[in-house]
């Protein structure tokens, strides 16, 4: 672990991250996830470390809501760099190989298996932007904001598709896709004898598949005929395409938040409705609501409404299996 900045590093860091130049990123070559981590270096540790500022318990409270203010605009800007080279590699390659390799899906103690998309694909709210975990510890790291923009290129490119592409090309996700089901099924083994829940996979743990349904449909689909259908995809969204992913074949929960309650018409009629109650306001109309929880702080709820145990204050171990809870893993009734 490195040392604690001093309070003039930290404002220095977040001065320079305000300023960062980041119309200038530049990716050049044959490229990889280890050719973009040498060439962004400097970007990406910049904004991990503002990251960490400005959920840091010690960050005075104005440096944290300048910190706040640039993490979430900083991550797109690299992300989008990332995709932008990406995906002209891909145009004309037409092979997304270098990008995959086994890495595409993911897997964590509290989230499960689970793929990764980049932030640069929500439609964010006011109050989710910054507050999104995805810039909480490891989830802002170098290798996840990369892992991310890969594969939010690799969505857009398949979306490029004519449909017998589409087909011929599904080849190249085997590895990954039957990566995840192995992954996702081998939980169920670690599970107390006492406790059933299905095996599923959450499309997507940062992003918004719904950015890139035609490929988040066709893994789905794929998932599915690998695991004889005992792998269910699992999605959260809180984008207005959200009604394009195939209800067969996700269960969706659509997520609202104090500040966007407007987008409840987007909401699609086989999907649950769930709520981020940031500062601890719950909507009693949500069927599940979230309470806002970081490294270091757990909201108390405000108002009535169905919580998830999982983020309530008291709760020890933060993970679903934890608190034997799959309420958002199977369809809403």
């Amino acid at each position: 672990m490195g040392r604690m900045l001093t309070t003039s590093e930290r404002v220095e860091r977040v001065t320079r991250a305000e300023r960062y130049p980041l119309k200038s990123l530049k990716i050049s070559g044959e490229l990889s996830p280890s050719l973009i981590r040498r060439q962004l270096t400097e970007a990406l540790d910049l904004y991990f470390t503002v990251c960490a500022i400005s959920r840091g318990r010690g960050t005075e409270p104005g440096l944290s809501l300048r910190a706040n203010a640039a993490i979430f605009p900083m991550r797109v800007k690299i992300e989008r760099a990332i995709m932008k080279a990406s995906l002209a590699q891909l145009r004309i390659t037409k092979d997304p190989s270098p990008f995959l390799g086994g890495a595409m899906f993911g897997a964590s103690k509290k989230q499960g298996t689970s793929l990764r998309f980049p932030l640069a694909s929500c439609q964010p709210t006011p109050l989710c932007a910054s507050a999104c975990y995805a810039h909480d510890v490891l989830d802002a790291a170098p290798n996840s904001v990369i892992r991310g923009a890969l594969n939010g290129a690799v969505g857009l490119w398949y979306g490029e598709l004519s449909s017998k592409e589409r087909l011929s090309c599904i080849k190249f996700f085997q590895k990954d896709i039957q990566r995840a089901v192995r992954n996702s099924l081998s939980e169920l083994a670690l599970l107390p004898a006492d406790y059933k829940r299905p095996a599923f996979i959450r499309f997507a743990h940062v992003g918004d598949a719904a950015a890139y349904t035609e490929l988040a449909n066709a893994l789905a689909a794929e998932v599915v005929k690998i695991s004889v259908g005992k792998v269910q995809c699992v999605v959260y969204s809180r984008h207005k395409k959200a009604l394009l992913f195939d209800p067969k074949l996700f269960v969706v929960n659509f997520t609202l938040d104090g500040s966007s309650l407007d987008r409840e018409k987007w909401i699609p009629q086989f999907a649950r409705r769930v709520f981020s109650a940031f500062g601890g306001e719950v909507d009693s109309g949500s069927e599940i609501n979230f309470l806002e929880h970081h490294r270091w702080q757990h909201t108390e709820p405000i108002g009535q409404g169905n919580i998830c145990p999982a983020t309530r204050p008291e709760t020890p171990e933060r993970t679903c299996d934890a608190v034997r809870c799959h309420k958002c893993f199977i369809n809403p009734a």
